[in-house]
């Protein structure tokens, strides 16, 4: 069981469900508990970011993470930022060029990138370093350079982007619960 059986497009249901099971078996719980102690009163600012799909599991991530465990955060996906950053430097930059503008000692970056290998979630990652931030990063395929460069990664190996972007979510979604737990008051 390795990359190439996650690639099988399955004809039925139940084969369908049985791959996100065993895509569950891969799952490094340690390094998710370490996320969710990471974050646990986290008191700097947070910054989320994310491609395509993982566009929306950033924003959702960010917005969760304010209105249910009161940690400020930012997706940095707006589309006004997104287009006026690319179009004066480059897409490849679009990311890291807010981080230069919003980084500040132990704020922390977490990007979502099925491949790993998005330049502009790793040149992000760069910039975060520089900054002296920690870096969170939720990746699938074979975890590219994203993985190998992040403070703490949460990777899923297969090469279907509808299952690494699904379990991304259902990931997060645990990590908020988790942060949450302990609250008396739900925003």
């Amino acid at each position: 069981m390795g990359q190439e059986w996650c690639l099988i497009m399955n004809n039925n249901l139940q084969e369908y469900l049985d791959l996100y099971r065993d895509m569950f078996l891969y799952i490094d719980i340690k390094e998710v508990d370490h996320v969710i102690e990471y974050l646990r009163n986290f008191k700097h600012d947070v910054y989320v970011i994310g491609n395509g799909g993982s566009i929306a599991l950033a924003q959702h991530f960010a917005q969760d993470l304010v209105k249910k465990c009161g940690i400020p955060s930012v997706s940095l996906t707006n589309i006004s930022n997104l287009t006026a950053f690319s179009n004066d430097h480059d897409y490849m930059y679009c990311f890291s060029d807010q981080i230069k503008v919003y980084a500040k000692k132990e704020d922390c970056l977490i990007s979502f990138s099925s491949s790993g290998n998005s330049m502009n979630i790793v040149y992000a990652s760069v910039s975060a370093k520089v900054y002296e931030m920690k870096t969170i990063s939720f990746t699938g395929f074979s975890g590219g350079i994203l993985q190998s460069s992040s403070d703490m990664n949460i990777h899923i190996p297969c090469y279907d982007y509808g299952i690494v972007e699904s379990i991304h979510s259902i990931l997060f979604h645990y990590i908020i619960d988790q942060l949450t737990l302990d609250k008396t008051d739900v925003l």
